[in-house]
């Protein structure tokens, strides 16, 4: 736990319980992160490495009752911080995601183009039918099976067109045309 990794996890977890409205849960968090910053800063003053440096801080808090009052206070700003900073994360985060498009229809259509520059809803939109829902349902068997009842030449133009629309990426090296032809 005596780390600057459990000091970052334990201040991002103070974060987000104080974004979920878990008050008390971020306090008793912050406890732990605001001690691990504690002994890191007090490992660094005394150039010691921090599993050194705990047993002495906590000797030092319990022995010197002012120092105690000065980190309780210290510890009762930083939950403050972290309230204050847990509201302005949450206004970003609503802020961006209004600014996320909820479709790929949403997607202007030049930033979704594949890399063959065809666009990927419209290419879906002229799929045969069984062909969307194979593709909706994630089933590469069922595209497989129906690309393989289809006569050649009109396979091969769907899976170009799926590959040039970046709906299917084929295999390193393979036919973009015959990703799927047995």
């Amino acid at each position: 736990m005596l780390t600057e990794h459990s000091m970052g996890y334990m201040l991002l977890k103070c974060l987000y319980l104080e974004m979920e409205g878990n008050t008390s849960a971020m306090r008793r968090a912050a406890k732990v992160g605001y001690a691990l910053k504690s002994i890191g800063d007090f490992a660094d003053a005394g150039q010691k490495q921090m599993k050194d440096a705990a047993r002495p801080f906590f000797n030092r808090l319990m022995d010197q009752p002012q120092i105690l009052k000065e980190y309780d206070a210290a510890y009762d700003d930083y939950c403050d911080k972290l309230r204050a900073r847990a509201v302005e994360k949450k206004k970003e985060e609503a802020a961006l995601a209004a600014e996320q498009p909820k479709a790929l229809e949403e997607v202007p259509v030049e930033d979704r183009l594949g890399p063959g520059g065809l666009d990927p809803v419209e290419v879906f939109d002229s799929l045969p039918e069984a062909m969307q829902e194979a593709f909706e349902g994630g089933s590469i068997e069922a595209l497989r099976e129906y690309v393989n009842t289809l006569p050649m030449e009109e396979a091969k133009r769907h899976m170009k067109r799926m590959v040039d629309s970046g709906l299917w990426v084929p295999t390193p090296g393979s036919e973009p045309g015959e990703a799927l032809l047995e």
